[in-house]
């Protein structure tokens, strides 16, 4: 039953995030157009690269060495903070400097046709940033046992992000890009904190790691 329960709020939240993950390029599709989802797409494309190629190959394997700590905060805590150390070095440098030269980056890389894509580009690429240093917390909660409380929470996010989506499509897909950066952090946030709270890890010891 013990499995049977974790394995089951684990699939939940896969399945919640693959809701919300993808609901901007539905909302996109429906509301803007081909051409604004083109757009947006090259737009995510591009901003999600650092995430995805370094992220992600971290997070694969982090869940291992978590579960095999997940009752010495300590170690916890040394893992969380190396491996944010780690990831806002490869990926902030990469992630802030595309937000920066966007436009530039467009124009010569993409072509004039793509200068739809340069504003969601800006907006995508400090979400991006964000997004690589925050996904390594579900996997260390989960590790801990507190997969319920990660399933819910990626439960509200796959109710609110399609709705702050369909609301904010009618500027387009600056709206979209906006609704990332603002309404994600207010949904990682009890993650965050949650993680925080049962390492026992003051928010200014990790925010130094940054």
């Amino acid at each position: 039953r013990q499995a049977l329960g974790f394995s089951g709020a684990v699939l939940g939240s896969r399945v919640a995030w693959y809701t919300y993950s993808n609901s901007d390029f539905l909302v996109a599709g429906r509301m803007l157009g081909q051409a604004a989802l083109g757009a947006y797409t090259i737009a995510w494309t591009i901003a999600s690269t650092p995430v995805e190629k370094i992220t992600n190959m971290i997070t694969r394997v982090t869940p291992a060495f978590f579960s095999a700590v997940q009752h010495d905060k300590p170690e916890l805590r040394r893992y969380l903070l190396r491996i944010t150390e780690g990831l806002s070095l490869l990926t902030f440098p990469a992630s802030i400097g595309m937000a920066l030269v966007a436009d530039q980056f467009v124009i010569v890389v993409l072509g004039p046709k793509w200068g739809a894509a340069v504003m969601p580009l800006r907006l995508l690429a400090v979400y991006a940033a964000l997004r690589s240093i925050t996904t390594v917390f579900p996997n260390m909660l989960f590790a801990m046992r507190h997969s319920r409380f990660v399933m819910w929470n990626t439960i509200v996010a796959a109710v609110v992000f399609p709705t702050a989506f369909y609301y904010s499509s009618r500027w387009g897909t600056t709206g979209i890009g906006i609704t990332w950066l603002l309404l994600y952090p207010v949904i990682t946030v009890p993650v965050v904190w949650r993680t925080f709270v049962a390492i026992e890890l003051p928010v200014w010891t990790y925010l130094r790691s940054i």
